[in-house]
């Protein structure tokens, strides 16, 4: 788990979340604050993702109005958003679930590349984006 903590592709918010639930600490106090069975889950879906990373992908981590934590994978090679975000899952710290039904919020989105993980992660098909297809387009989308 402290090897993902300390992984340079995987950039940790350092905002504190403000919210009862949040109690004003960062993602990773957050994370370390949850049940073991949580947080073993939290770092098995970033463990998975983090595989799937190609040499011009980071993933951030941060909190979504606590108990909701989001990964997000970005591809550096693209030069503006929405395009250089390729996947995003919220993941829940009550249920230990990636944008389950359960939760009040269940975010996920994938463009291609990141569409077979992110259904994997979710459990059914999620939102697909495609992107502009310029990659050093300086212009949002």
């Amino acid at each position: 788990m402290d090897s993902l903590v300390q992984d340079t592709r995987i950039l940790w918010s350092t905002d504190k979340d403000e919210t009862p639930v949040g109690a004003g600490r960062n993602v990773v106090q957050g994370v370390h604050q949850c049940p073991l069975e949580i947080r073993i889950k939290f770092f098995a879906v970033l463990g998975r993702v983090r595989k799937r990373l190609n040499r011009d992908e980071k993933i951030s981590v941060y909190w979504w109005h606590a108990p909701f934590l989001y990964i997000e994978v970005r591809d550096t090679r693209w030069r503006h958003y929405p395009c250089d975000l390729r996947m995003l899952v919220s993941f829940d710290t009550t249920n230990g679930k990636c944008a389950s039904s359960e939760s009040a919020n269940q975010y996920a989105f994938a463009r291609k590349g990141w569409r077979s993980l992110a259904k994997e992660l979710v459990g059914c098909d999620v939102r697909q984006y495609t992107d502009c297809g310029h990659p050093e387009n300086a212009e949002s989308c």
